[in-house]
């Protein structure tokens, strides 16, 4: 579908509503170590919406694109720490870098459901792909105005 892109790696796939939680000091101090939480490589049409990824010990991103052929789609993800442009090109919204670890329940024990009062962290775009975003990582209905992340607070 893309003729002029060379080489490609993933084409037209999604990635959402997924949660990624890093808190391993074996991980960290290991010699691959927590590089990013989502890498897009040679991605063509990805849709990156409401993920939330969070670690202990900033990586050297919490969500990147890299390498000439990339053009991904990201909007609503709630990290701790940065996106980050590699090469490629990226088309943004809604995402919240630096996200404060008090805002989820529980980093240590991966769990990064929105604790009560951080439910409006951010201000999220709408996206035309209704099927990813009407409903969060456990299946709850999201609601307007729409949380980033992949925790929908009820």
């Amino acid at each position: 579908p893309y003729p002029d892109a060379g080489y490609l790696g993933h084409i037209d796939g999604a990635i959402f509503n997924n949660m990624i939680a890093a808190t391993s000091a074996a991980l960290f101090a290991s010699d691959s170590g927590f590089d990013a939480g989502i890498t897009l490589e040679q991605a063509r049409g990805a849709l990156v919406y409401h993920n939330t990824v969070c670690s202990s010990t900033a990586p050297f991103s919490s969500i990147e694109w890299r390498w000439d052929n990339t053009m991904v789609y990201l909007y609503n993800n709630l990290v701790c720490h940065n996106l980050r442009d590699r090469g490629g090109e990226a088309v943004t919204g809604g995402n919240v870098e630096n996200a404060d670890i008090s805002w989820f329940e529980d980093l240590n024990t991966g769990d990064l459901h929105l604790t009560v009062g951080s439910a409006s962290v951010g201000t999220p775009v709408p996206v035309d792909e209704e099927s990813y975003y009407s409903y969060d990582f456990d299946g709850d209905e999201r609601t307007v105005p729409l949380t980033p992340g992949a925790d929908e607070p009820q």
